[in-house]
């Protein structure tokens, strides 16, 4: 699917170029051409009115200006003079040329009439026609420089854009698939994360209806006899609704703007309230907990929120902090920032799954998920949470030793 895409929108933009391309050229061109052909049309009038040609020389006379006229002429030009019958009668040429090449010309000008340009002898020769009392006055001058000129023009014009369109071809394929990449990144991540939904819900679903079944094969049973089946169905039916309040929110995240309902408030006090609430936890846990917290540190954002991320933050640090592990929590002001970061002694992150790690449905260790509750979503909650509020969450680790995230705000 991609690959199409990104086909079509090459040769989009390659038919786009050339057309523009195309266009641009032809009116160089005609352009070009048009300069050409005035020239050669004041070069001809010139040559036409160069001289006033006398009546009293004889018919068959052949004559050429001086040396003087000839500088300013320098392009091969002649002029003949003929009866009503196409007839040779005089002959003013500025080279000195056999009588037969005048007849050519006169056959080649009746033969190819009315094209402005006539070819013989290997030359091109533009000619103008001038009836007089006689018959006509013919003046022909040599355009094979100027045609020329224009023949190279359009080989130049092709080349050019041959090697133009192969640079843009490279140029738009790697823009094109910096383009798509996002799109095809986020599709991927949408197949992804419709699977995974699928996945879960499918595990809870399969629990319910085995033991909907149960209950079903022991319709004689009380309702405390078959206590222990109930249960397990609620306990799947409030895992599933866990996940599906998740998946709610991580939706309303995408397309609401929380900022309608942001205000000023001491993030100082909310993560020392919050602290409060965690103590019986890590106290059966076996953890230690360690902060040193900053005073009077304000913030503008969703205070719901936010403590939503602290807590996600600690729940995580409690799920994978080792045995009599230490947790610790330090919050300080950054110039204009506050920075919050919660460490936690354990097994660590390994370097593999660093980039991934606030990824919807993702888990470092998929084995002990079922145990803790967790459904995968909770650090990408957190990171939609705070980008939201503009603000960046990262994680750092050494594996064996600790694992650090790190929340930057800004502050009031």
């Amino acid at each position: 699917m991609f690959e199409k895409l990104r086909s079509r929108l090459i040769l989009m933009n390659l038919l786009i170029i050339t057309i523009l391309m195309v266009s641009g050229f032809f009116a160089i061109f005609i352009f070009t051409y048009n300069d050409v052909r005035n020239r050669i049309d004041m070069e001809l009038h010139r040559v036409a009115d160069f001289q006033e040609f006398g009546n009293n020389r004889p018919s068959s006379e052949s004559t050429r200006p001086g040396p003087s006229n000839l500088e300013q002429h320098r392009s091969l030009s002649f002029v003949l003079f003929v009866n009503d019958q196409w007839q040779l009668l005089r002959t003013i040429s500025f080279f000195e040329a056999e009588n037969t090449f005048y007849d050519t010309a006169i056959k080649a000008l009746l033969k190819e009439h009315p094209s402005k340009v006539i070819e013989f002898d290997g030359s091109k020769w533009a000619y103008l026609v001038m009836p007089n009392n006689v018959g006509y006055k013919l003046v022909f001058l040599d355009v094979t420089s100027q045609y020329a000129v224009l023949t190279r023009l359009i080989y130049t014009f092709l080349v050019a854009a041959f090697i133009m369109l192969f640079f843009i071809f490279l140029i738009s394929r790697f823009l094109t698939d910096r383009s798509i990449l996002p799109v095809k990144e986020a599709y991927e991540k949408q197949k992804q994360f419709v699977g995974d939904a699928s996945h879960e819900l499918k595990t809870p679903l399969a629990i319910i209806n085995t033991n909907v079944d149960v209950l079903i094969d022991n319709q004689a049973s009380t309702i405390v006899d078959e206590m222990k089946w109930l249960k397990h169905i609620q306990s799947e039916t409030q895992r599933m609704d866990l996940l599906i309040h998740d998946l709610l929110f991580l939706t309303q995240m995408d397309q609401s703007n929380p900022k309608q309902i942001f205000d000023v408030f001491d993030l100082s006090k909310m993560i020392e309230s919050t602290l409060l609430s965690m103590e019986a936890i890590l106290y059966e846990k076996g953890l230690k907990l360690k902060h040193q917290l900053e005073s009077s540190i304000k913030i503008y954002g969703n205070h719901q929120q936010i403590v939503q991320v602290i807590m996600i933050l600690l729940d995580n640090a409690i799920k994978y902090t080792s045995e009599k592990g230490t947790i610790q929590l330090n919050l300080e002001r950054h110039n204009q920032h506050a920075v919050f970061t919660v460490t936690n002694t354990g097994e660590g992150i390994p370097k593999e799954h660093m980039d991934r790690i606030f990824d919807r449905f993702y888990r470092v260790d998929s084995s002990r998920t079922r145990s803790s509750g967790g459904y995968g979503l909770g650090l990408a909650i957190a990171k939609s949470i705070i980008d939201q509020h503009n603000g960046k969450i990262s994680v750092s680790s050494i594996e064996g030793v600790s694992t650090t995230f790190k929340v930057k705000l800004s502050t009031i």
